[in-house]
């Protein structure tokens, strides 16, 4: 609080920038003190230092009670710039990330006031995805032109409609993971936390005074996700909007996650002419407003494809055991400046398919990607180094 212009650490009253100008070179040193002091004593090692939240929103007032915050609008290069210098300094093997806006769209803008030389030391792009959906591809875009990873580093249900239960809650936030995942092509999709006061906001239902806790409809929503999308997957890019495609090279599986929030069932058909090794039969989990990830039966592979029924206002997951897919493949490039090499998004004359029971399709070509992901299922992002200054 002592380097802020009024003493608060809650904001300025007008929300603007409060962090005094000659308190930059400081705020970059007790940052980085805490950073080295975590990493020394702990043995934990941290990929990227971010030091703002949400700086470019106008709520920092200095009124909250219950979290503080700095408006950071302005000025956001030079505190990288400052920052990079002091990583630099203390022999820091760790990158800068930035900036952690609450909205995809202030993400975008607060990057146009970046020089080139700010946008260069940046290892990572981390945004929130409470609004701003509309500039979802245009941040992808952005942040590979760049040749950073990205970060979708909070989200929860802020702007969600209100009405419905905890499974319509958990419902939304599968269709942000999608879109987020697929249209912004985040390496990370991080939830705001696991628990909260807020039943809404949580996955797990804890009990402070009895020291007790139990998973509720949200927990199993990230299960479908998570439990069968592991470390090493490869993203593919599939042409319905509520599907979530992925090669686990580790298992040799297919998973394909199906969010349905409708009120009747949906009958799909995943096609696997590609993949000619495909197991005779395909397994297949569900979360609906009974069920929690329950393994439901078998289904058989035939003609080529998988044909299932969706069940009303569900989470379902296919886990298909493949062959390597014919006609897709991957071309490495090496960045030179960042010393570090990924999978392009290599384009083929055929592609997976997915279509609807009315027999949608086929499909024009997609690209596949490829994503990392930590040993609690959580996507990490490309197979980057750490980034270290020169």
């Amino acid at each position: 609080w002592w380097m802020t212009k009024n003493q608060c650490s809650g904001g300025m009253e007008d929300g603007s920038d409060n962090l005094k100008p000659d308190y930059f070179e400081a705020f970059a040193d007790y940052l980085t003190d805490v950073t080295k002091h975590l990493q020394d004593s702990s043995g934990f090692r941290f990929r990227t230092l971010e030091p703002l939240n949400e700086s470019s929103s106008n709520w920092w007032t200095g009124t909250s009670q219950a979290q503080e915050g700095c408006g950071f609008a302005n000025n956001q290069a030079k505190l990288m710039k400052t920052l990079a210098v002091e990583i630099k300094a203390k022999n820091l093997a760790i990158g800068v990330s930035a900036a952690d806006e609450n909205s995809i769209s202030l993400a975008l803008s607060g990057l146009q006031k970046y020089d080139d030389s700010a946008l260069s030391i940046l290892a990572q792009l981390n945004t929130h995805s409470y609004s701003g959906w509309d500039k979802r591809k245009e941040y992808g875009q952005k942040a590979i032109s760049l040749k950073k990873r990205l970060w979708m580093s909070e989200s929860g249900p802020l702007n969600r409609p209100a009405g419905g239960d905890l499974l319509d809650v958990s419902l939304w936030m599968a269709d942000m993971i999608i879109k987020d995942v697929k249209e912004m092509q985040a390496n990370a999709w991080i939830d705001w936390q696991l628990i909260d006061a807020s039943a809404n906001w949580r996955s797990i239902d804890a009990n402070q005074t009895a020291q007790s806790f139990a998973p509720n409809k949200r927990f199993y929503m990230h299960c479908n996700f998570s439990r069968f999308i592991r470390p090493g997957s490869k993203i593919l890019q599939s042409p319905a909007e509520n599907t979530l495609a992925a090669l686990v090279p580790e298992t040799g599986n297919l998973v394909v996650v199906v969010l349905n929030p409708e009120t009747a069932a949906r009958n799909y058909i995943i096609d696997l002419s590609l993949f000619p090794g495909a197991a005779p039969s395909g397994s297949v989990y569900s979360t609906n407003a009974t069920d929690n990830l329950k393994k439901l039966a078998d289904i058989p592979v035939q003609g080529g494809g998988l044909t299932a029924a969706v069940s009303a206002k569900s989470i379902t997951t296919f886990v298909i055991k493949v062959a390597n897919p014919s006609g897709l493949s991957t071309d490495s490039r090496e960045w030179q400046d960042s010393r570090a090499s990924r999978d392009n998004a290599a384009r083929s004359g055929k592609a997976w398919r997915m279509r609807n029971g009315n027999g949608a399709g086929p499909w024009p070509a997609f690209p596949w990607e490829q994503w990392e992901f930590d040993a609690q299922g959580r996507m990490l992002g490309h197979p980057l180094e750490s980034r270290r200054l020169e």
